[in-house]
């Protein structure tokens, strides 16, 4: 289930399983639950999460986005 808290400057914008994984102004690409063999969720093109992994779908974070937590 995904959550959705305030931007705060100070802080990372994306976490994955309560892992912090990328901050604002990185791109992110499409995410979905993970399935063996897969990497779907890519942030400036490197993969950041494993198999068993839930994340949303991506979008380019900014100052006004929202944090994004994934379980």
């Amino acid at each position: 289930m995904l959550e959705f808290t305030s931007f705060r400057t100070t802080s990372n914008d994306v976490f994955v399983n309560g892992r912090s994984v990328c901050r604002k102004g990185d791109i992110l690409t499409m995410g979905e639950t993970l399935t063996q063999g897969s990497n779907s969720v890519f942030v400036n093109d490197i993969g950041i999460t494993r198999t068993g992994d839930l994340a949303s779908c991506g979008f380019h974070v900014m100052s006004i986005s929202k944090n994004v937590f994934a379980s």
